[in-house]
């Protein structure tokens, strides 16, 4: 896909990876595997800092229909101010933050409860 370099020059390359969060070539992999399958609706579960979260976001948004979403459920409420990102020093600023600035927040729904309560409702 060569959607790949375009999305990566404007989203990825300004979004931290490694220590604390999905390395690049996991990255890039989550990417092609919802590019190809072409999902209505994701489920991820276990949000961390919203790595893996942004790049399902960018293939949705680029290669999905337009009201594909991803649903990420953590037991942590990772937007708030002592979050996960907040001690990952490449981050200066929530996930939901992150996601407007990349024009995929319509692509997102973060939920903060445990896994199986979100999968019982």
């Amino acid at each position: 896909y060569e959607v790949w370099e375009t999305d990566r020059e404007a989203i990825f390359s300004r979004w931290p990876s490694g220590r604390g969060a999905v390395n690049p070539g996991d990255c890039r992999a989550i990417y092609y595997l919802i590019a190809a399958s072409r999902p209505r609706n994701f489920l991820e579960i276990g949000t961390n800092v919203a790595s893996s979260t942004i790049y399902i976001a960018a293939a949705l948004s680029t290669h999905c229909a337009p009201d594909a979403k991803v649903t990420t459920v953590d037991i942590v409420d990772i937007n708030a101010a002592d979050g996960p990102w907040s001690n990952y020093e490449a981050l200066r600023q929530p996930p939901v933050a992150y996601m407007r600035d990349f024009g995929l927040a319509d692509r997102v729904r973060f939920e903060t409860r445990p896994a199986l309560d979100f999968l019982a409702g």
